[in-house]
């Protein structure tokens, strides 16, 4: 996690998957259910279309928005000012929205998956898209590269 200085605060910048639409339709089984900038999770897998990430389901291959819990296949990395406890939080109460996760019930599970998708959000540079096949994540598309400083001429004799 970075933090970031703002009026001179420091604010938790945490390293995050959200829905995108970007590469969308790059594969025929692309969906996007879900508003662009929501932040995501891995969908369940349901046992029709395990080990069958293009299955007619498309579970194996989807995020879940947190909120709406509805898919979309694609994602991309960003910062969000958020801390890793703000987020296990959100990721806990999409469980329990769902019913993955009872009251009460042990939550290592949510917990062990949302520090994976952390971990792999921080070795990713910003702006990475992410597709899901199956238990494997995968980049879809790389951020552009930083332009060059294009320079500034230098008069002849200066250095």
């Amino acid at each position: 996690m970075s933090t970031r200085q703002t009026h001179h605060l420091r604010v938790p910048l945490l390293r995050v998957l959200i829905a995108t639409y970007r590469t969308q339709g790059q594969r025929s089984t692309d969906f996007a259910f879900v508003p662009e900038g929501e932040l995501v999770t891995l969908a369940y897998v349901c046992d029709r279309d395990r080990g069958n990430p293009d299955g007619g389901c498309g579970c194996t291959r989807g995020f879940a928005d947190v909120s709406s819990h509805k898919v979309t296949t694609t994602a991309v990395v960003v910062e969000q000012v958020m801390t890793r406890d703000d987020y296990l939080r959100r990721l806990r109460a999409s469980a329990l929205d769902t019913g993955l996760l009872k009251p009460g019930e042990d939550h290592t599970d949510v917990d062990d998956q949302a520090d994976e998708l952390l971990d792999l959000a921080a070795g990713l540079p910003i702006g990475t898209v992410v597709e899901r096949r199956g238990d494997l994540l995968q980049v879809r598309q790389w951020p552009p590269r930083p332009r060059a400083c294009p320079g500034f001429p230098v008069k002849r004799g200066q250095r």
